[in-house]
């Protein structure tokens, strides 16, 4: 009798001795057994992946069969698929469009799901990004292609192409656009390796195509001055005094714009603020980037006109926002920032043309650190490339410059220069001249405060004598 409860026909053992009989028919039993177990069991899982809209009704028989032949992989297959997904086709079937299907959408991408499982920082944000570069510029070429058909040489093809295709400004994409393009795409083809979809990444010897930022410099002593003169609020900055304060954070801290947009009132302090948070426009309050906690010293003068906002608020909770904008739970908008900003520039005599292409107001941190808490008693030049001894192999954008003595006499302050990891080198070839004249400006304000040290330290001694 088989598992179906049918009479099968008698059958020869081919044994003479019994012993070898009975042990003939009870491997024979196991045998049929065994397989009935795993027909059942694929039957069931088939069943539940139909109902759950994994696989087409239609292909019952071919899974069945191919659960079978390798029950493990096959489960873990249709237990990854995601819904709707209409896996019911042989895997060299499968074209690029139903792979991305879910793809990169927030709550549904399982690459996502197990980057998060294991604690890995993946945002909202770039996950959207990422979408936008599948929808807009991978997509369109890959869609209806098979799985298995594209080659290396159709994805070099694609990544040049990319360059010569107008974007949403009218103008070609950059080079860094289809790089963000292209590492989203190998994304996707190391993972359906890894599911078992391809047997080879045609993406992974791709090599990226060269990046050409545009030149930015930063604004001389004088125009900072001129940019954060107290007595130039209401003629820079039309009396604003939020937008000058955010801009003054921005540019003395190196903070993100989004970080200041979410700075709240309970994380100001006298010398330092911390950064819990940042604000994204669609998804609002969220982590910073690469989970980024951190405590900030902040100037004097910037903790001052910080204190004054707060002060004059009427949002004084430790939760509300500093910049608030609609309500004590929304900043103000970025783009009104920027453009307070932008005419600031206008009135200090910087052009429109200028700002493009020479000022860079992020990298202001050296200048203004200096300007408005005190003098640096140690800046070595050799920090900006690389120590001398070479001990120092951090990446040039985390350097911290120490030595720092404020005005009070107090010393153990940071100076952090946060330099953009894909801008380092062209930074570092304008910048290297100005930090010189910077230093050697310290150097002489240094000497300059001794020699006023000494002369009252004299004038203590003449005075003390005297008495």
């Amino acid at each position: 009798m088989d598992e179906h409860s049918n009479i099968l026909n008698a059958k020869s053992t081919g044994q003479t001795a019994k012993a070898a009989a009975e042990n003939w028919a009870y491997e024979q039993l196991r045998r049929r057994q065994t397989k009935s177990f795993v027909n059942m069991e694929a039957k069931e899982v088939v069943d539940g992946a139909i109902r759950e809209g994994k696989i087409e009704p239609s292909k019952r028989e071919f899974w069945e069969k191919k659960f079978r032949e390798n029950p493990i992989s096959v489960k873990e297959i249709i237990r990854n698929l995601p819904v709707g997904f209409q896996f019911g086709k042989d895997e060299t079937e499968i074209s690029f469009g139903e792979y991305a299907r879910d793809w990169w959408i927030w709550g549904k991408c399982e690459y996502i799901k197990r980057k998060l499982a294991r604690h890995k920082s993946v945002s909202p944000g770039y996950a959207d990004a990422m979408r936008s570069y599948l929808n807009h510029h991978i997509l369109p070429y890959f869609k209806d292609k098979g799985l298995h058909q594209i080659t290396t040489a159709m994805v070099e093809d694609w990544l040049f192409s990319l360059t010569k295709k107008t974007g949403r400004t009218g103008a070609n994409l950059s080079a860094t656009t289809a790089n963000y393009c292209l590492t989203a795409l190998r994304i996707m083809f190391n993972e359906a390796v890894k599911r078992g979809y391809l047997k080879v990444n045609s993406v992974l010897s791709i090599e990226p195509l060269g990046e050409s930022p545009k030149t930015k410099g930063i604004l001389t002593i004088d125009e900072v001055r001129n940019l954060f003169r107290d007595d130039g609020i209401e003629e820079t900055w039309n009396g604003e005094l939020p937008f000058f304060t955010i801009n003054l954070l921005a540019a003395s801290t190196g903070m993100r714009m989004g970080e200041c947009l979410a700075l709240k009132v309970g994380k100001v302090f006298k010398e330092h603020l911390s950064v819990h948070h940042s604000w994204s426009r669609r998804y609002g309050l969220k982590e910073p980037k690469s989970s980024s906690y951190r405590n900030i010293p902040i100037p004097r003068k910037t903790s001052a006109y910080l204190h004054e906002l707060i002060r004059m608020s009427p949002y004084q909770e430790p939760e509300d926002l500093v910049f608030f904008g609609e309500n004590n739970s929304i900043p103000i908008y970025q783009k009104i920032v920027l453009k307070h900003l932008y005419m600031a520039f206008e009135r200090i005599g910087i052009s429109s043309e200028e700002r493009k292409t020479e000022h860079n107001l992020p990298q202001l941190e050296a200048l203004l650190q200096y300007l408005f808490q005190g003098t640096y008693t140690r800046f070595k030049i050799a920090e900006i490339d690389r120590t001398p001894n070479g001990r120092d192999d951090r990446p040039l954008h985390t350097l911290f410059y120490r030595g720092f003595q404020g005005c009070d006499g107090n010393t153990g302050g940071i100076l952090r220069l946060r330099l953009p990891s894909n801008k380092k080198a062209i930074f570092v070839s304008i910048v290297k001249d100005k930090i010189r004249k910077i230093v050697s400006y310290f150097k002489e304000g240094r000497r300059a405060l001794k020699k006023k040290r000494s002369e009252e330290m004299a004038k203590d001694e003449k005075i003390t004598s005297f008495l």
